[in-house]
């Protein structure tokens, strides 16, 4: 749930605070009030596309910030790309740039749109006036009532469409087999083939699995290869170090004169997210495993 929404220079709010409390809140006002760039600012926040022309013309950027409740799904979801919420909210804050640049913050660590439309549908559900109209449309009430399903239900549900599928283009093509007129022998015959067939059947998560593996082995020499050159790079010159000497001494540039912070935070962003990628790929590089009679067996 939005807790708080604060607007700073986007389109024609120079500066807004919003507080949303538990029950209903109405937003009123003529047209061209503002309304709507409210629910823009909204739709900026949970990972739509920026553009200049939401800037307005009090600064050279926007600034726009929320401020949601969290739950156990929302965590679990960030927790699939190492970012972990110690309080029970979460901050997402973004600045769009004249240059056409935008940055997304969250709890004021740097993330991809990507990593926030992953959680947006978790955080708001914007509901326009068209979406009544699409309510009577069949396709679209099937539509909205799978997406009640949790992630494994959903799996389920597709297992089910899928078999359901195979069970009609079966019933047909026996229905086809049973009219047409064959001897004895040749039944026999189709009976010891699909007999055969059922027991290497592989489903398609077992089939995309074995592929999967498949896919790692002949790669495995590449993969272990790439990683190591680049830990190796890191080593040996030691960018992780100087670029932590570099942190250090602009804190205490920062500390001299506060002009000297926006370069701070970005050598502190920089450092952070360079630290988070060396360990991702130092992990990488000590889970890979190669088990020489498991490709064999694939092979075969």
């Amino acid at each position: 749930m939005l807790r708080q929404i604060n607007i700073n220079n986007f389109a024609i709010i120079e500066n807004m605070s919003i507080d949303f409390n538990n029950g209903l809140t109405i937003i009123t006002g003529q047209t061209g009030a503002g309304k709507s760039i409210v629910i823009d600012a909204i739709e900026q926040l949970l990972g739509q596309r920026a553009s200049t022309n939401l800037i307005g013309s009090h600064s050279e950027q926007a600034i726009l910030e929320g401020i949601f409740d969290v739950n156990d799904e929302i965590i679990k979801i960030l927790s699939k790309y190492d970012i972990f919420i110690e309080d029970d909210y979460l901050i997402i804050n973004k600045k769009i740039s004249k240059e056409g640049k935008s940055q997304t913050r969250l709890n004021n660590k740097i993330i991809t749109s990507e990593i926030v439309k992953s959680i947006a549908p978790l955080l708001v559900e914007i509901i326009s006036q068209n979406e009544a109209i699409l309510l009577n449309n069949y396709h679209n009430q099937i539509m909205y009532l799978d997406s009640f399903f949790n992630e494994e239900e959903l799996k389920i549900l597709n297992n089910y469409q899928n078999d359901y599928h195979k069970y009609l283009n079966i019933k047909n093509e026996c229905h086809s087999f049973l009219n047409n007129v064959i001897d004895e022998n040749l039944l026999n015959y189709y009976e010891e083939q699909l007999k055969e067939i059922n027991e290497y059947y592989l489903d398609d998560e077992e089939l995309n699995t074995l592929q999967t593996k498949e896919k790692y082995y002949n790669e495995y020499e590449n993969i272990n290869d790439y990683t190591y050159k680049i830990i190796n790079i890191f080593h040996n010159d030691n960018i992780i170090d100087c670029l932590y000497d570099i942190s250090n001494y602009s804190a205490k540039l920062k500390e001299i004169d506060v002009s000297f912070s926006d370069f701070d935070n970005n050598i502190n962003d920089i450092y952070y997210l360079l630290k988070n990628s060396y360990d991702t790929i130092l992990n990488k590089k000590q889970s890979l495993n190669y088990d020489e009679d498991e490709f064999t067996n694939l092979k075969q």
